[in-house]
């Protein structure tokens, strides 16, 4: 029966562009086709006035709706990644995407146990009574998603205005890491002093292309100096391949922030990991990496901090 209404509604939407070119093609007051209109017509309403109360007869009625089933079909499908990724950034989703595949448990279960969402915020988020309510989940995406943007502000904004300025400096003298600065990379460097909350200028960014490595080391604090090494050997591999004078660039900075073998190594590991967990749940991202900068800072940042490194 199901086969048999589409059939019909394939039917009727063909009648139906019968009608419209019939129309269209009349001139001024006069139509030559009231014919095939009226008979396109009155056949989609004869399938539709048969078919439709027959379908209900014959398939809808005595259904029940098995409400546990649906429930745990809506609350394990893997599409819900697809909402986890609008408000914690498309790695994020797809890291649960992939770990709900893999290990037989829903996104939500997923997205706590990766450590991307309290169970908290899981429940509220991936809640399907609420997500199959247009209005409600729209605003509470929004809610959602403005929280996750003022958390990582603050993750970002407590750094002090000299290390935010080392770590968009240090960008720019990766960028020019070639002799010059094209207008692509400059773009760039907008976007990190924007996720940096710096609001650069074309003087700043001029200034951030300078000779950047002139880093005052006791301005900033053991902590900051090796994220700003993890900022530097993260974006000098952005695309990656790390280059002799990038590989260059980097020994100076390390020089400059006065980090030790041990703490090169340990940071250098945090930034390999992340990228590799990036190449391996998103193999065919062609997405530019700038766009996501500031939740990529944001990870090295918590990385640094309570790694060992």
């Amino acid at each position: 029966m199901p086969e048999l209404m589409v059939q019909s509604g394939y039917q009727v939407c063909g009648n139906d562009t019968v009608v419209t070119m019939a129309v269209d093609g009349a001139e001024l007051d006069y139509n030559a086709w009231t014919g095939v209109v009226a008979k396109n017509l009155f056949e989609s309403c004869r399938l539709l006035t048969h078919g439709i109360p027959l379908f209900a007869e014959k398939c809808l009625r005595g259904l029940e709706v098995r409400e546990e089933r649906c429930r745990d079909s809506a609350e394990n499908t893997l599409a819900l990644s697809s909402i986890v990724a609008t408000v914690y950034g498309y790695d994020a989703g797809a890291r649960a995407a992939y770990h709900a595949a893999n290990n037989g448990t829903s996104i939500r279960e997923a997205a706590t146990a990766l450590g991307i969402m309290s169970p908290a915020a899981a429940r509220r988020l991936l809640d399907p009574a609420v997500l199959t309510d247009a209005g409600r989940s729209s605003v509470l995406v929004e809610q959602m998603l403005a929280e996750e943007q003022a958390r990582a502000g603050r993750a970002i904004t407590g750094l002090s205005l000299p290390v935010r300025r080392a770590i968009l400096n240090v960008a720019g003298t990766v960028a020019r890491a070639d002799g010059e600065v094209s207008s692509q990379e400059r773009q760039v460097l907008e976007v990190v002093g924007e996720a940096l909350h710096l609001e650069p200028s074309a003087t700043r960014i001029d200034e951030a292309v300078g000779d950047a490595l002139d880093i005052e080391a006791d301005a900033v604090g053991p902590d900051d100096r090796r994220l700003v090494y993890a900022c530097g050997a993260w974006l000098a591999s952005a695309d990656g391949v790390l280059e002799d004078r990038e590989a260059a660039i980097l020994g100076r900075l390390r020089d400059a922030l006065e980090l030790d073998t041990d703490s090169i190594g340990a940071v250098q590991g945090i930034v390999d990991r992340l990228r590799g967990d990036r190449r391996h749940y998103l193999p065919r991202s062609e997405a530019p990496w700038w766009e996501d900068f500031a939740e990529l800072l944001t990870q090295v940042l918590l990385e640094a901090a309570t790694g060992d490194a």
